[in-house]
């Protein structure tokens, strides 16, 4: 799975510099999509991010954007559903850990109760302190420093094993 996503991020990553509609937003006007394209293409995205263990929002920033949003809304529309995700994996490793021995104190199955508090308090420290830059970075290194991170990911993922 970790070769799939990296995979797929180098797809995305590329497609974003060489295609366009990413690195410049095409226009002011945002063109829905119908509503049997959202609901396959919503399934589609739920479904690949749930294999790979990820929210979503790597497919969904990048659909958004070149569907004429700006970066702020395409990122403010996308991040919510990391939420469901996270909530249904979380409690998928919890329950697939019934009747097996406990992993120890601080944890809920197969759940690290203490990175999972590390990541809770680094999430709202992160929203507190990102707020204050919403809407002031320029669309154009928003798109520039989301695909820098995409990268990083990508790295990381390629190195460490």
């Amino acid at each position: 799975m970790r070769w799939v996503f990296i995979g797929y991020l180098s797809i995305t990553i590329a497609d974003a510099i060489l295609r366009p509609g990413f690195l410049h937003q095409a226009g002011s006007d945002v063109r829905p999509m119908g509503r049997l394209v959202t609901a396959t293409t919503g399934t589609l995205i739920g479904a690949v991010a749930a294999l790979l263990g990820v929210g979503g929002s790597v497919m969904t920033v990048p659909l958004i954007r070149r569907r004429g949003a700006s970066m702020t809304a395409a990122t403010a529309m996308a991040n919510p559903l990391s939420l469901p995700m996270a909530v249904s994996g979380t409690a998928t490793y919890v329950l697939l850990s019934a009747n097996r021995p406990a992993l120890g104190d601080w944890y809920a199955g197969y759940l690290d109760l203490r990175a999972l508090l590390v990541l809770a308090i680094g999430s709202w420290l992160g929203i507190r302190l990102a707020s204050t830059w919403i809407g002031r970075i320029p669309d154009r290194i928003h798109a520039r420093v989301y695909l820098l991170l995409l990268t990083m990911v990508l790295v990381v993922m390629v190195l460490v094993r």
